[in-house]
């Protein structure tokens, strides 16, 4: 059995049309901040989200004979724990589940400011196989 590679990025390095999943009009919504729009951004282990992607990489079981592009959508807290996971993009329910359960067990993040104040902020994660 031959493993897959995985690569997993941004959602903001994907194409127009896979960007299209965003929600960027509105800095601020119910009670959290969109990530393109907070004044700090969060950090994962000190670091950009590209630590983050890294580390998803690093930890995701990935099954034989499976390939495509997933989204998953989270909201890094003001204590820096994730909530609120969902999968936007589906690729199929056993690779949605581990995505879903390694980003449960993530970390914590360094929140985001804005104002100063730390902030409930919205990030989307692609993950291609």
């Amino acid at each position: 059995m031959a493993i897959m590679a995985a690569s997993v990025l941004s959602v903001f390095s994907l194409s127009a049309s896979e960007r299209c999943l965003c929600d960027m009009s509105a800095v601020y919504q119910d009670d959290y901040y969109s990530f393109t729009m907070v004044e700090e951004k969060p950090t994962f282990n000190g670091d950009s989200a590209v630590t983050f992607t890294q580390w998803i990489m690093e930890n995701l079981k990935k099954p034989d004979g499976v390939s495509g592009m997933m989204v998953v959508e989270f909201i890094i807290g003001t204590d820096g724990k994730l909530s609120d996971i969902k999968v936007l993009r589906s690729l199929n329910p056993e690779i949605d589940a581990e995505v879903v359960k390694l980003i449960s067990s993530s970390p914590q993040w360094t929140p985001g400011k804005q104002g100063g104040k730390a902030v409930r902020v919205k990030y989307m994660q692609a993950v291609r196989l």
